[in-house]
């Protein structure tokens, strides 16, 4: 909407997009139009309600966007009670969403009680959705409409008063990686392995500065997309720092650790030893025996971090 009506012009968008590039979330460029804030940015979260104003040649539309994380619900009260309409995305595969742990119920409730009666629900990633038949795709779009009026009709929400939508994810199949090609080339189609995680993918586009390409030589700064099958867990496992290289190349491994002179220890793809020299290179399994570190607490990896520190 806002690209249509003038309130994001190309130039706008284009910084959008190198700000979105520099926290490695390309893909949630138009996210940022309206999450401003730093921590919003890095987290890839809406934290805050954001009033942003539109206008076509007949109306002057107020656009709130509210947060939808289960921590900030609470900041979203007062974008609910201002709300005439409200626009609500929800899954394809959206037993999670509706179950008793899902925030949809919560959601709903808050916009129908605080001022909501007419809604648009987006039923989005139905590119995701295995085509089994002829009839795969809206049969997957009707059990979800279904799943999400039973909430609605609760509220006293009449059918006439929602319009659903069937959508599918921007960019397709799993995330935008992206990166700088440092030797060889990376084509279309390429079985590549991203290390130190050990997942295997073949390479689905390829993209530099906005346009897509066959192919990217050695040198070239790339966003490129894994056919990941939108698998949101392999996808969290990639980090910062990944190193991406042909599948089928065994002489393509990973060290995890170097050890320094001056004593740091340091992760190959993350934080490096400024200071001292590197005197010896060593594996995850001995940086475990020697110095009780683990490569995926190192990495980030958010329950290996937890496990830790219980044990502690």
């Amino acid at each position: 909407m806002a690209t249509r009506f003038g309130q994001l012009d190309s130039r706008a968008l284009s910084k959008l997009e190198k700000d979105a590039m520099e926290n490695n979330k390309s893909s949630f460029a138009l996210a940022y139009f309206t999450d401003k804030t730093e921590q919003e940015r890095k987290r890839g979260v809406t934290i805050q309600t954001t009033l942003v104003k539109m206008e076509t040649k007949k109306f002057a539309i107020n656009f709130l966007d509210c947060p939808g994380h289960a921590d900030y619900i609470k900041n979203a009260t007062n974008g609910c009670k201002q709300s005439d309409l409200s626009i609500v995305v929800v899954p394809a595969r959206f037993e999670a969403s509706c179950s008793t742990e899902g925030t949809l119920k919560t959601h709903l409730t808050l916009a129908g009680i605080l001022g909501s009666k007419n809604f648009i629900v987006c039923i989005n990633k139905l590119d995701e959705v295995e085509i089994k038949n002829e009839n795969s795709l809206e049969t997957a779009f009707e059990a979800a409409c279904e799943a999400v009026y039973k909430f609605l009709k609760r509220l006293g929400v009449k059918r006439e008063a929602v319009i659903f939508l069937p959508i599918s994810a921007l960019k397709g199949h799993g995330a935008v990686l992206c990166g700088r090609v440092d030797y060889g080339i990376i084509k279309k189609g390429d079985v590549v392995k991203i290390l130190p995680v050990g997942i295997t993918s073949d390479v689905k586009s390829i993209e530099a500065h906005k346009q897509s390409i066959p192919e990217a030589p050695a040198g070239t700064n790339i966003g490129f997309v894994l056919n990941l099958k939108g698998d949101k867990t392999v996808m969290d496992k990639i980090k910062t720092g990944s190193l991406v290289g042909p599948s089928n190349d065994t002489n393509f491994n990973l060290q995890p650790f170097y050890i320094a002179s001056c004593k740091f220890v340091c992760r190959d793809s993350g934080i490096l030893v400024v200071c001292g020299n590197i005197t010896d290179k060593i594996t995850a399994t001995e940086a475990k025996e020697k110095y009780d570190l683990d490569v995926a607490v190192v990495s980030g990896d958010k329950e290996a971090i937890k496990k830790s520190k219980a044990k502690k």
